[in-house]
Parts: C-alpha cells; sequence; structure tokens
C-alpha cells in the first residue's frame, strides 16, 4: 500500500493521523504523515490496522443498511427497494458533532459511516448531529420514524 492508498483509506474512514498512530502504538503521527507523503514505506502493521478499519467499516454500513430495510419492511435490499422508501419514511441517522470521551472512536469515523450509508441508499436518508440532551454515551444510530433502532456502529 503507497502512500496515497494509506491516506486516502485513512480519511475515507473519518480518522485522524493522530488517532491511526496511537492505535499503532506511535508516539506521534509524523512516521504515518511521512508514509502518507511516500517519503516512508507502511508497515506490515499499518496496513493491516487500515485493512481491519475498513472491513469494520464495511460491516457497520451492511448492518444499518439491513437494519434501515428492515423496519422499512423491505426484504431485500436493490434499486426497487430504495424507491419504495418514501421521503416521509427517511430513516435519521444521528452523529456526533465532536468526539466524544472515552469513546473507541472518533466523530469522524461516525460521520463517514453516515455517509457511505447514506450514499448506499441514494441520499434518501437524513443526517443529523446527536442532540444536546441526548445521553453523551450513546453511539450515532438510526431512527426510523419516531422509534430508536438499535446502535448500527461499534458498540
Amino acid at each position: 500500500m503507497n502512500g496515497a492508498e494509506v491516506r486516502v483509506l485513512r480519511e475515507a474512514l473519518g480518522l485522524s493521523p493522530k488517532w491511526v498512530a496511537a492505535r499503532l502504538g506511535l508516539a506521534s503521527d509524523r512516521h504515518l504523515r511521512a508514509v502518507e507523503a511516500g517519503e516512508a514505506p507502511a508497515s506490515v502493521r499499518m496496513v493491516a490496522l487500515l485493512h481491519e478499519l475498513e472491513a469494520r467499516a464495511e460491516a457497520e454500513v451492511e448492518e444499518a443498511l439491513a437494519t434501515v430495510f428492515e423496519e422499512a419492511g423491505v426484504d431485500e435490499y436493490d434499486e426497487d427497494a430504495l424507491e419504495q422508501l418514501a421521503e416521509a419514511d427517511w430513516p435519521t441517522i444521528e452523529v456526533p458533532r465532536l468526539d466524544l470521551d472515552g469513546d473507541e472512536f472518533p466523530a469522524g469515523w461516525y460521520r463517514a459511516i453516515a455517509a457511505r450509508v447514506r450514499w448506499e441508499l441514494g441520499a434518501r436518508c437524513w443526517v443529523e448531529y446527536l442532540r444536546a440532551d441526548d445521553d453523551a454515551r450513546l453511539n450515532p444510530h438510526v431512527i426510523y420514524g419516531d422509534a430508536a433502532l438499535e446502535p448500527a456502529y461499534p458498540s
């Protein structure tokens, strides 16, 4: 994986260089920035972490989509299913505005997941920030109608 690929994947996952460096056990993000600039090779550990995170993100997107369609009473995800989501029935995905203390992932991760779900739904969903009166530890979740669904993101 070259530096451009590392950066594109990291950014697509909504992760900062500092966050990834900390996950790799690095004292600073200097080495990661050097990799992204093409000045150093990506380590096997770095590539493995990014692939693991990419797979986890994909699984969370698929889980969120399954939840949306299940709640909408749609059996199978395809173009016809998308057409069945009338605007009034569009789900709302709530995401944090800022990083939550003690959370496994930064706010950018959740926003990146929400963006991928939105893209898969052909923009047939709403994305909103968590309300101030919500529990600060609540992971972003999909709301369908008036009922909040189980969290579709990391638990």
